[in-house]
C-alpha cells in the first residue's frame, strides 16, 4: 500500500503537469476542484472511523456478553434464563450492526465522491479554459480527458490508502 501511495502521488503530480502544458493555467481549476473536496472527504473518513470504533466497541460488548451466558449455560438453562440472555446478547448485535450500518453509508458517500472527483475536476477546467478564450478543439478536448481518466486511479487509491491507514490506527489502538 506504501508504494501505491507514493506513485499513486506522482501520477497525479505527472496527470497535472501534463494537463497543465495542455490547458495552461486553466488546469489549475482542476487541482482547486480537488483541493475544495478534500475536506468533505476526511470529514467522511473521520466519520467513518469513529463508527468504526462504536462497531467495534459493541462487537467487543456482544462478544464478552457471549461468553458470559456460554460459561453459565448449565445455570441459564437450569433457570430457564436463555432467552433473557440472548436477547442482551441480539441488543448488543443490534447496536454493532446500526454503527456497521452507519459506516458502509458513509463509505458508500465518500465512494461517490471518489468516482465523481475526475468528472468535477474535468468540469470546472473545461469551464475555466472555455470562459478565458480557450479553443476546445478535438485534439485538445480529447486528450485533456484521457489525462483525467489518467487521474481517476491514483485519485481512488489515494483516499483508500488514508482509510486503510484510519482503520489500522484504530485496530493498533485497540491492542
Amino acid at each position: 500500500t506504501l508504494h501505491l501511495t507514493w506513485s499513486a502521488l506522482l501520477r497525479i503530480c505527472v496527470a497535472l503537469g501534463l494537463l497543465y502544458g495542455q490547458l495552461g493555467p486553466s488546469s489549475l481549476a482542476s487541482l482547486g476542484t480537488l483541493l475544495l473536496l478534500m475536506p468533505l472527504q476526511t470529514f467522511l473518513v473521520i466519520r467513518s472511523s469513529a463508527a468504526q470504533k462504536k462497531a467495534l466497541q459493541h462487537t467487543d460488548e456482544r462478544v464478552r456478553t457471549f461468553s458470559e451466558a456460554v460459561a453459565a449455560i448449565s445455570t441459564l438453562k437450569c433457570y430457564g434464563w436463555e432467552r433473557p440472555a440472548l436477547a442482551r446478547v441480539m441488543a448488543h448485535r443490534d447496536l454493532e450492526l446500526g454503527w456497521l450500518r452507519v459506516r458502509a453509508a458513509l463509505s458508500a458517500v465518500n465512494f461517490a465522491m471518489i468516482s465523481l472527483n475526475t468528472t468535477l475536476m474535468a468540469a470546472a477546467t473545461f469551464s475555466v479554459y472555455a470562459l478565458a478564450g480557450g479553443s476546445l478543439d478535438a485534439s485538445t478536448t480529447f486528450t485533456s480527458i484521457a489525462l483525467f481518466s489518467q487521474l481517476q486511479g491514483p485519485l481512488f487509491l489515494v483516499p483508500q490508502a488514508v482509510n486503510q491507514l484510519v482503520s489500522a490506527r484504530v485496530s493498533a489502538r485497540r491492542l
